[in-house]
């Protein structure tokens, strides 16, 4: 399975950019595997009662990475589940200086920016995606948030998929 060579008993988390896929690929795996996947963000929406872009607007996006964060902290208590990440779950992390944790396993997904582009050209995946919905040259902020993030993908990264 992927090639990977995994201890089953450990909790995968699917980090990377907004667009790469992770929701969709951790599906996939939770059929795979049969076990349990979560999307943060559906979990943060469903609690809050209220989109992921409604609370960037209401409540800020240092309130919305501290929820983050915590449902984050729940989620990996439990184990042989799968995880999908907002994007910027791990940069916020290391900008707090969060430790990474052990017993999880990270799949960082990394495909082409212009992969990316393609899969949010589409006008309700950008409407959810706070960070970009208002951005005039989509491509130019896609790839300086790939700049700004990468590092702290690679830093936390167990395995990388490339071609997804």
């Amino acid at each position: 399975m992927l090639g990977l060579n995994l201890d089953m008993s450990k909790t995968i988390v699917l980090i990377g950019l907004s667009g790469c896929g992770k929701t969709t690929y951790a599906k996939d795996l939770s059929q795979k595997l049969k076990w349990p996947f979560y999307d943060i963000d559906e979990v943060i929406a469903f609690r809050e009662q209220m989109s992921v872009s409604d609370i960037f607007k209401a409540k800020g996006e240092t309130y919305f990475r501290a929820l983050e964060w915590q449902v984050f902290t729940e989620l990996i208590q439990l184990k042989n589940i799968i995880i999908a990440t907002g994007g910027g779950l791990i940069p916020s992390a290391l900008s707090r200086n969060e430790l990474k944790p052990s017993g999880v396993f990270f799949l960082y997904l990394n495909p082409s920016l212009e992969m990316i582009l393609i899969r949010l050209q589409n006008p309700n995946e950008l409407a959810r995606r706070p960070l970009l919905v208002n951005d005039e040259d989509l491509f130019a902020k896609i790839k300086k948030l790939d700049q700004e993030r990468s590092k702290a993908y690679l830093s936390w990264a167990d395995a990388i998929i490339t071609n997804c």
